[in-house]
C-alpha cells in the first residue's frame, strides 16, 4: 500500500485495548442471521467438502440462508477451513469457535477501514481512532450482531487508496473484488469513471480499468 510504514494509532492502548474487546466479543455474541444460517451455511459447504450449500439449503426452502456471493462464501470459508480440525464436522454445530471463525473477516476488514481512514486524515488519526474504531455502533454491527458489510467496504477502501495513488491496476482489481463481495457497489462505478477521466484524461486507462475488474468480477 505504498508506505507501509504502520500509522501510530495501531501502536497505542486504546486501539489494543478496544481490539481484544471486539475479539472477546467475537466468541460470544451473534445474531440469529449469523447462529441460524450464516454459519451453518458455511459449515456446510466446508463439511460437505466443498459442495454446492445455495443449491442444499434451496431444496431444504431456506432462500435466504446465505443472501451473498461465492466471493463472499470463500472469504468467510478460509478461516473456518484452517480451524476446522479443532471443530465439529456437523454443519448445525454452532459454538464459540465457529463465531470467532466467522468474524476473522470481519475484523480484519475492521482493522483495514481504519488503516485506510488513517493514511487519509493524516494528523487526525486520534480523531480516526475514536470516531470509527471506538464507535458503538460499528461495535455492534460487527461483534454483537454480525453483519458481513464491513468486508466489501474495506476493500472498496482499498480500491479507493490505491486509485488516489494512482495504481490503477492494484484499484481496479480490488474494485472486482469489492464488486464480487456485494453487487451495490456497481452504484460507485460512475464516480470513479468520471474521477479518473479529470485525472488522467485517457480512454485507453479507463477501459483499462473496466476491464481488469470486469475479469476480476467474472472470476
Amino acid at each position: 500500500m505504498g508506505n507501509l510504514k504502520i500509522p501510530s494509532i495501531f501502536k497505542s492502548k486504546l486501539f489494543a485495548s478496544v481490539l481484544l474487546l471486539k475479539i472477546i466479543f467475537s466468541f460470544l455474541f451473534g445474531s440469529d442471521y449469523l447462529v441460524k444460517w450464516f454459519i451453518p451455511f458455511i459449515n456446510y459447504f466446508i463439511t460437505s467438502g466443498f459442495s454446492n450449500p445455495y443449491d442444499f439449503f434451496a431444496a431444504g426452502g431456506i432462500l435466504k440462508a446465505f443472501p451473498y456471493s461465492t466471493a463472499m462464501l470463500l472469504t468467510l470459508a478460509l478461516p473456518r477451513f484452517f480451524l476446522s480440525p479443532l471443530l465439529s464436522g456437523d454443519w448445525q454445530a454452532v459454538g464459540f469457535l465457529h463465531l470467532f471463525a466467522a468474524r476473522i473477516p470481519i475484523l480484519l476488514a475492521d482493522i483495514a477501514i481504519l488503516y485506510v481512514l488513517s493514511r487519509w486524515l493524516r494528523g487526525r488519526e486520534k480523531n480516526v481512532l475514536l470516531l470509527y474504531w471506538c464507535s458503538p455502533i460499528a461495535f455492534y454491527i460487527n461483534y454483537f450482531h454480525g453483519q458481513l458489510d464491513a468486508i466489501p467496504v474495506a476493500i472498496m477502501m482499498l480500491s479507493l487508496l490505491y486509485l488516489f495513488e494512482k495504481k490503477f491496476s492494484i484499484s481496479s482489481i480490488c474494485f472486482g473484488l469489492a464488486l464480487a463481495a456485494k453487487s451495490t457497489i456497481l452504484a460507485s462505478i460512475p464516480f470513479i469513471l468520471v474521477f479518473l477521466w479529470k485525472r488522467e484524461r485517457s480512454l485507453k486507462k479507463i477501459i483499462s480499468y473496466i476491464a481488469i475488474f470486469s475479469i476480476v468480477f467474472a472470476v
